[in-house]
């Protein structure tokens, strides 16, 4: 189960079953649909010829980053070392949502190459310009391999 289950879950909730959720493989929202989803709360909506992009809105997107906590270190030396140069820095109140969206999409994806290039690549820059480091990602990541390198 990946942490963008609970996005899912809720818009499940709000939407119906009859309304197809699809991860958006272009990553500038969460979620495409190709019928109108509404305006379900928590959630903006926003319409790029024919699909309909589902993201979190700005409050949602607090709510879930305060929510998350921190878990153990990958084992995994270049993921411990990403989780370690995101945290360098006391987690900002407004986290840049971009490179979180890309974490939460990617681990869903199953993509953990490609995530890993994209946020060291990201993290290096932010450091660089002494931007706001997206803590959330390395609780993200912990938790993903947390739960794939749990026994049970």
């Amino acid at each position: 189960m990946s942490a963008l289950d609970a996005f899912r879950g809720e818009l499940r909730a709000c939407l119906g079953p009859e309304v197809f959720l699809k991860r958006d493989r272009d990553m500038r929202a969460l979620f495409v649909c190709a019928r109108d989803p509404g305006a379900p709360a928590g959630y903006a909506v926003g319409r790029e010829g024919a699909v309909f992009r589902v993201d979190a809105a700005p409050a949602r997107q607090r709510a879930f980053i305060a929510g998350l906590r921190p878990g153990p270190q990958p084992r995994d030396l270049r993921w411990a070392h990403l989780c370690r140069c995101l945290l360098t820095q006391a987690p900002a109140p407004e986290q840049p949502w971009e490179p979180i969206r890309q974490t939460l999409l990617l681990l869903d994806a199953g993509e953990t190459e490609r995530l890993l290039r994209l946020l060291t690549a990201d993290t290096a820059i932010r450091k660089r310009t002494h931007g706001p480091l997206p803590a959330a990602c390395a609780y993200l990541i912990q938790e993903h391999f947390a739960k794939e390198e749990s026994p049970c």
